[in-house]
């Protein structure tokens, strides 16, 4: 039989604050790297991810939005469409923002 695609999942109900932290941590990296690794095996491409946020968490978290802005300033062709019930004027970190 197929392996499991949930078996590198972690249950989170089993974790505490620090190890949680540790796991975002390892989830951010691994992000990271496989987008720059999109990046390399398509050079001339743009990468265009596209966020659907009906829950308005980019509104209402920093913390989403910085992550947003972390996986732009560490890739060159990593471009977000944000889709949004309300209108969201807050930047992704150090990013460049541009609402239309």
């Amino acid at each position: 039989s197929a392996p499991s695609s949930r078996s590198s999942e972690v249950p989170t109900e089993s974790i505490d604050g620090e190890d949680m932290l540790s796991v975002q941590v390892l989830a951010r990296q691994r992000i990271i790297r496989t987008l720059k690794e999109l990046e390399r095996s398509h050079r001339s491409a743009q990468l265009l991810v596209v966020v659907d946020d009906e829950a308005g968490i980019l509104k209402n978290s920093a913390d989403a939005r910085w992550l947003l802005g972390d996986f732009l300033e560490h890739t060159h062709h990593l471009h977000f469409l944000i889709l949004s019930r309300e209108a969201v004027y807050e930047p992704l970190g150090s990013a460049r923002v541009v609402n239309e």
